[in-house]
C-alpha cells in the first residue's frame, strides 16, 4: 500500500465517521430534552394535585362523619315517634258484592274499626331519610376545588 492510499482510506474513514455522528446527532437531538422551566412546572402541578387530593379526602372524611350523625339522628327521631296514627275502616253498609277493607299485616287493630298505621310510616319515613342522607352524603364527598 501506498503512502497515498493510507491517506485515502484514513479521509475516507473520518468522513464516514463524521457522517455517521452527525446523523446520530441529528436523531437523537430532540428526543429526550427537558427544560427546567418545564421540569419546576411539573413539580409545581403534582404539588397542587397531592394538595387537591388531600383536601378532597378531607371533604370525603367529613361527608362520612356527617352521614354517621345524620342518620343516629333519623334512628333517634323516628323511633320517638309513638303516637299512633289511626285509620278508620268504614263500616260495611249492607250486603254488597265486595267485602270491606281488612287490616294490613303489621298494623295494629284498635278495635275501634281503626288500623295503625304508624309502624308504616316510620318504616317509610326511615327509609326516605336514610336514602336522603345517602344523597347527600355524595354530594358532600363530591370533590370541589377551591379557587
Amino acid at each position: 500500500m501506498t503512502i497515498a492510499q493510507i491517506m485515502a482510506l484514513v479521509r475516507d474513514a473520518v468522513i464516514v465517521a463524521a457522517i455517521a455522528f452527525f446523523c446520530w446527532k441529528l436523531v437523537d437531538y430532540g428526543e429526550d430534552q427537558v427544560q427546567v422551566s418545564e421540569f419546576r412546572a411539573l413539580q409545581a402541578q403534582v404539588l397542587h394535585n397531592s394538595q387537591l387530593q388531600q383536601q378532597w379526602n378531607k371533604q370525603k372524611e367529613q361527608a362520612d362523619e356527617q352521614r354517621i350523625a345524620d342518620l343516629a339522628s333519623i334512628g333517634a327521631r323516628i323511633d320517638a315517634q309513638h303516637a299512633p296514627i289511626i285509620v278508620r275502616v268504614p263500616a260495611a253498609s249492607g250486603p254488597g258484592p265486595l267485602p270491606g277493607p281488612t287490616p294490613a299485616t303489621g298494623s295494629a287493630d284498635t278495635g275501634s274499626g281503626g288500623i295503625d298505621i304508624r309502624p308504616r310510616i316510620n318504616l317509610f319515613e326511615h327509609r326516605y331519610e336514610t336514602a336522603l342522607a345517602d344523597c347527600r352524603a355524595a354530594l358532600a364527598a363530591w370533590p370541589k376545588e377551591k379557587p
